[in-house]
């Protein structure tokens, strides 16, 4: 078994970055129709938008159920136990292996 451990600070920066993918893809709605937008802000947001859904893309069907509940609908482990039943084990280890890979994708680790 991996261990998907990172420091307190990346894993931190990096929960961040998933958690505002879907507001960086509205962003990057918005800079399409609108042409006169610098072109380096659109590929910086483009390459972090693709640097997650990499991340999304290396998960296994299962895990992607779990990472939409955790970082897309916002749910904690204990909503997901009981709604879903989706132990804290099995919560927790997406969450981390998710975040080891963007820590990856971004070159911190």
């Amino acid at each position: 078994m991996t261990s998907y451990k990172l420091p307190k600070e990346i894993k931190k920066k990096m929960e961040r970055e998933i958690k505002q993918y879907y507001e960086n893809k509205k962003i990057l709605d918005t800079l399409k129709q609108n042409p006169k937008i610098a072109t380096r802000r659109y590929l910086y947001i483009e390459q972090r938008l693709q640097y997650v859904e990499n991340v999304y893309n290396k998960l296994k069907p299962s895990e992607k159920q779990i990472y939409d509940l955790i970082f897309k609908n916002n749910c904690n482990w204990l909503y997901c136990q009981t709604v879903h039943n989706i132990s804290k084990i099995c919560y927790y280890s997406v969450y981390n292996k998710s975040l080891y890979y963007l820590a990856e994708e971004f070159g911190e680790i």
